[in-house]
Parts: C-alpha cells; structure tokens; sequence
C-alpha cells in the first residue's frame, strides 16, 4: 500500500487544537516565534524608515528590500542542509543569538547616531541568512514534536501566528518609531532572546539523522535537489509555487502602484492580513474534507474569477477585495500543501528537499514588481486584472494536470511513535 492511501485509509481523531495545546514543546516553540515575528514585524516597517529619516534616499530604502529578498532567495539551499546535518536545536540557538547581537547592536548604533545605511544593509543582509536557517530546522523541529496526525493544525495555528503579528506589528513599531528610532529594532533584540529561552527550555531530542562532513559536502547538498527532480509531490508543488507566488506577488503590487492616495493601500494590505488570519484557522477543517487537488484547483480558480468580475464590475476598491479572498485562500492551500510534504519527503532530507523547491519557487518573484509596473502605467486597470487572471488560471490547469498532486491527500495518518512533549 503507498503511503498516500495509508494516510487516506487512517482514522481521524478530533480535538487536535486542544491536543496541540497540552503539548509542552509545541507551546514554546509557537509562543517564542510569536515574540520574534512580533519583533520582526517592527523592524520590517522600521529599517526603511529609519534609512529615509537618516539618509532622504528613498532610492537606498527600498534597496534594503532587495538586499533581503536577495538574502532570503541565497539562504534557501544552505539553509536547508544546515537544518538536515546538524542538531535543530543548537542552530535554532545560534541563529537567535545571532540575531539578537545584530539587532542589539543597531541598536546601540542607532541610538548614538552612528549607524550609516551601509550597517543597517549588514544587518538586513546577516539576519536574514540566519532567519531563513532557523525556519528550515524550526520546520524539522515542528515534525519532530508534533505527530504527523495533527501536523495540519500545527502548521494551520503557526501561519496565524504570523498574520496575527502583521496586523499588530505596523501599528505599534510606528508608535515606538516615534518615541525614538532606535526602540523597534531595541525591541526586535529582546523578542529574539525570549524566542532563545523557549527553544533552550525544549525537551523534545532533535538531533539530525545525518553527518555532516567536508568531503561530502557537495554531495549532500546536491541530494535535495536529486530527492526533488524524483518525487513527484515536490515537483508538482514547486511548478505550483512559483506560477502561484508570481501571481499573488503581482496582484499586491498592481493594487499598490495603481491607488495615489494610498489609503486603499493600507486598508487593502490590513484587510488582507485579517483574511490569512481566518484563513489560517479554516485551513485544518477544510483540507480534512477537501482532496488536495481539488483545493488547489478550487482556490486557483476562485481567485481567477474574482479577478475577472472585479475588471467587469468594479475599480480599484474591488481589487482589494480580490487581494482579501486571495489571501483567505493562501493559507489554506498553504497549509494543506506543507502537511503533505512533510508526511512524503524523509526526515533525513526534507531541509534541503524544501530548500530546493523553495527556491526554485522564488525564481519569478523578482519579475512581479517590474511587470505590474509595466501593466499599470501601459494599460488601464480593467485590462491589467483581465491579464492579471491569466497566471491563476495557469495555477489551476498545473493543480490539475499534474501527476504529483492525483495521489497525495491532506489526510495525514498517525505517527508510529507518538512525539515527546
């Protein structure tokens, strides 16, 4: 029997959430990473700010978005094998403390005047790297304390988390912005070591099943991407993602650069965190009654839909519309999609697996900006959001077509060794 129809055929249990809330290590790992994306929700809004106020360059502002995008997309692939060799815990360890000396140090920089942009991209640039390496060994962590039987709510209830963090974080790193320029990232530094606490005070044995040494080191990095080109869930999953993050990304920055006011754009980017946040508590309900494909091709098309009525009825107040149900949608098929990999791919090599596809799902990202720039300053916005349906319905036709998502299923089947709490 393969492992899709064992997962299909296994029983489901009730009262996952309330489970998950009696298991000690999953409680500190989610309250520690609810601190830190608090924190880094601040320093997200704040570091441009900070670079403006300082410098007036809006040029070398927004040049720190691309210096992190830039970070993240690098980070991926060594990200991963750091999180496959070596012991989860001891590199989510390092990785907050290092975090927390970067962001003490700006700190102390920012509050004597003596950080120039160049320090600030530094920071940005090394943060990132070890952000992207404690969320890969966070990931194995996550499949090691949890069991695989109540791994949709854990995923589900840690995406909600991060909404629930951007809906707070703008708000209050302006208020400490104001008080003084140095107290976002002041803060930031604080959350990261109470998050070093919470992973230090866990029970759960997560050491990695593998070795890592020098004269293998190609070798093993180069497995994730063998373990990718063979399994045909990460490859349907990677050739989903990317269409699928370019569309969404583009979406956002079609509603951005076509409203001059930008109050549409701030109400539309906090409706659409309200929305993943209800989606992220939906998902774990709707991926147990809805088979995996048919959501990712229900999702695709839903948001594809959506687009054409609000290009044939509506303006701009219709896109933030459509941007809130693309959103709602977003982490459930998220959700639905992350559970079933981690049942599919081995421990062993999931973190350079994930890697892997991850980065080849970013591939396009940098495309959306530069090409919904080009859609909103050549074409009106009825014609953009008509061709903006296109890449969704793309998604769709992938979801369907396929072979990798026919047989996967987000009903996952119980672990043989219940997990340590």
């Amino acid at each position: 029997m393969s492992t899709a129809e064992t997962i299909a055929r296994t029983p489901v249990r009730r009262g996952r959430f309330s489970v998950l809330g009696g298991n000690r290590d999953f409680r500190l790992l989610w309250i520690g990473q609810a601190t830190s994306e608090l924190g880094s929700s601040l320093s997200m809004l704040a570091l441009p700010m900070l670079v403006l106020a300082t410098t007036g360059s809006a040029a070398l502002a927004g040049l720190l978005g691309t210096v992190s995008f830039l970070s993240m997309w690098l980070a991926q692939l060594p990200g991963g094998y750091i999180a496959d060799m070596f012991d989860r815990r001891t590199v989510m360890l390092i990785c907050d403390l290092g975090r927390a000396i970067l962001f003490g140090l700006g700190t102390l920089a920012v509050a004597t005047s003596t950080a120039p942009a160049t320090v600030l991209l530094v920071v940005v640039a090394v943060s990132t790297f070890l952000w992207m390496a404690f969320g890969a060994a966070q990931a194995q962590a996550l499949r090691l304390i949890v069991p695989a039987d109540q791994l949709p709510e854990a995923v589900s209830i840690s995406q909600a988390r991060g909404y629930a963090m951007d809906l707070i974080g703008p708000l209050l790193a302006g208020s400490l912005f104001v008080v003084h320029h140095a107290l976002p990232l002041g803060v930031d530094a604080v959350t990261f070591l109470v998050s070093l606490t919470c992973v230090w005070l866990l029970r759960t044995p997560l050491a990695s099943e593998n070795k890592p040494t020098v004269r293998r080191l190609l070798p093993d990095v180069g497995r994730g991407w063998t373990v990718l080109w063979h399994h045909p869930f990460l490859r349907a999953k990677t050739a989903y993602a990317m269409v699928s993050n370019f569309a969404v990304s583009m979406l956002l920055f079609v509603l951005i650069l076509s409203d001059g006011s930008g109050l549409l754009v701030g109400a539309g980017v906090s409706l659409a965190s309200a929305a993943g946040l209800l989606g992220s508590l939906l998902a774990p309900a709707v991926s147990r009654r809805i088979q995996l494909r048919t959501l990712l091709v229900a999702g695709a098309l839903i948001r594809a839909t959506g687009l054409l009525l609000a290009a044939t009825f509506g303006g701009t107040v219709a896109l933030v519309v459509v941007l809130a149900t693309v959103m709602l949608l977003g982490p459930i098929t998220s959700a639905a999609l992350t559970s079933v990999q981690m049942q599919l791919v081995p421990g062993e090599v999931l973190g350079r697996a994930g890697s892997a596809s991850a980065f080849l799902a970013s591939t396009l990202l940098p495309l959306a900006p530069l090409t919904a720039g080009f859609l909103v300053q050549y074409l009106d916005l009825a014609t953009t959001q008509y061709l903006l349906a296109v890449p969704f319905a793309l998604v769709a036709v992938i979801a369907a077509t396929l072979a990798g998502f026919r047989r996967a299923t987000t009903t996952p089947t119980a672990d043989p060794e219940p997990a340590r709490s």
